[in-house]
């Protein structure tokens, strides 16, 4: 093993074994799965260190792969061996080669059993990073973020790392975890959804300031996706600091050799949600604000064929990386309103941001951008749902238009597998369109309706678009959560029409 050759030879043979790491390291990222496999066995056998970069790679391919009992082997069986090796040899160069290695096997740890669901391992590892006197990246934050935020997963107190220190750093206060009301119990007594949003939402903030104490500046994808989970525990104030302070601040901290790393640009998905949050909570004004911020400021440097955007998203044509720069012109309006009375919850549509969505298309439309699915859906919405604004010609239009992209791939934005289930809630808003008018037919007809030219025409509308929607519907379940099902499902009443027609 790894081990007992470093401990039985002198630090010549280590400084070759990790020459002929690094020379082999150049080729690893084109190694497939079991070519990688084969060099970590070769090099066990001939009892020389796998490099860092290779070891992690097969480790998370052992994962995507499903190949459990290898990543055991290798993190449970091996790694404490090489480990032991390289400290047995007294040699100061190797400290912070056995540091480097630690973190990076320790990281890869966390965002495993994260997926696996096993949060006791996974909190596990996060404490022997913070214990080593570092804190995990961004990728482990947000990984155990993502599991903790699943119902029935018990919720543990974690140890941030922190020194004494209360000093404000990029803005922001000290945020601290939430704690047990039971003493030694390290876990939380998670009373409700909504207790378990704030929970995370405040986890998330504890976790970016030990981030920027660490100086392991957070990541874009990072922020996004902390915005995502404030705007859940509806803390809108934290979300507006964040956002517009911290953000900023950390951005000029950053140092020079990573700050022009597309990884820490703020993106359009940040954009989005972060205008989005502001005019869920009914902030328009403040909503407005940003997205012009966005437009004038923003937007023209992403959408530069040199920008980080780009470079981030170079395997996307200009055309689909153009439409994910549209997205924040559909967030900065909130077209549905909702309000709960005693329980009951009642929603209808908001002329004013409706007639402010129509506005901001045209917009888009003289930026020269692309519309997304985000913007097809909303005014799908307003097409199919609106009195004021019902036109299923143009509904029709507009989703036949969006549906090409998947049949002309050289006119095409990028498919993702997301877009099936944004597809299939096209579908499901244009045969709902239909089934409005033939509910209407049918009521004011009467028993007339059944041989109306234009009742039957209606039908046709509504088998054409259903034997579209069950096909992309059966498509995107897979990949729904229960709240993606609701939206790709037809009530008990369409479902009961629809059985009448077809």
């Amino acid at each position: 093993m790894a081990g007992s050759s470093v401990s039985d030879s002198h630090g010549n043979q280590l400084a070759q074994d990790q020459k002929w790491t690094r020379s082999y390291e150049k080729h690893a990222k084109d190694l497939s799965y079991p070519e990688l496999k084969k060099w970590y066995t070769d090099a066990i056998a001939r009892l020389e260190i796998p490099s860092i970069t290779n070891l992690v790679q097969l480790l998370n391919k052992a994962q995507k792969r499903g190949d459990h009992s290898f990543w055991e082997t290798v993190v449970n069986k091996d790694f404490p061996k090489l480990i032991s090796g390289l400290e047995s040899t007294g040699l100061a160069t190797t400290a912070q080669l056995i540091n480097n290695y630690k973190q990076s096997v320790w990281s890869c740890a966390i965002s495993t059993h994260a997926s696996r669901k096993e949060i006791g391992k996974a909190v596990g590892y996060f404490d022997r990073i913070v214990k080593s006197g570092t804190f995990p990246a961004s990728s482990e934050c947000i990984a155990l973020l993502k599991l903790l935020e699943i119902n029935k997963i018990p919720f543990p107190v974690l140890s941030m790392g922190r020194s004494q220190s209360t000093s404000t750093i990029c803005g922001m206060e000290p945020a601290y975890m939430p704690q047990s009301k039971t003493p030694g119990n390290i876990f939380i007594n998670v009373e409700s959804l909504i207790h378990r949003q704030t929970l995370v939402a405040q986890m998330g903030l504890a976790m970016l300031y030990s981030l920027l104490q660490h100086k392991q500046w957070p990541t874009d994808y990072f922020y996004g996706y902390l915005l995502v989970l404030l705007d859940r525990a509806q803390m809108a104030d934290e979300l507006q600091h964040v956002f517009k302070v911290v953000m900023p601040a950390a951005m000029g901290s950053i140092p020079t050799y990573i700050k022009n790393s597309p990884l820490f640009e703020t993106s359009p998905h940040t954009w989005t949600t972060a205008i989005q949050a502001m005019s869920d909570c009914g902030k328009f004004d403040l909503a407005k604000q940003w997205f012009d911020e966005y437009r004038v400021d923003a937007m023209p440097k992403l959408r530069e064929e040199s920008s980080s955007f780009a470079k981030l998203n170079r395997k996307l044509s200009s055309q689909s990386r153009l439409a994910l720069l549209a997205y924040p012109y559909y967030s900065a309006v909130q077209i549905i309103r909702q309000h709960t009375i005693d329980g009951t919850s009642t929603s209808w549509y908001d002329l004013q941001q409706v007639e402010r969505l129509l506005e901001l298309d045209q917009i888009r439309e003289q930026d020269k951008l692309p519309r997304p699915f985000s913007g097809v859906i909303k005014l799908l919405k307003i097409f199919t749902g609106v009195d004021e604004h019902f036109n299923m010609d143009k509904a029709e239009a507009l989703i036949k238009a969006t549906d090409m992209s998947f049949s002309e791939p050289q006119k095409s934005r990028y498919v993702q597998p997301e877009d099936y289930s944004e597809l299939a809630w096209c579908y499901r808003l244009m045969v709902e369109g239909h089934l409005a008018i033939f509910k209407k037919q049918k009521e004011q007809l009467g028993e007339a309706y059944m041989t109306d030219p234009g009742v039957v025409k209606t039908k046709e509308h509504i088998r054409f678009w259903i034997n579209k929607f069950e096909p992309a519907r059966a498509k995107a379940l897979p990949r729904c959560s229960h709240f993606g099902r609701l939206r790709i499902s037809l009530t008990d009443e369409h479902f009961a029409l629809v059985r009448d027609i077809m």
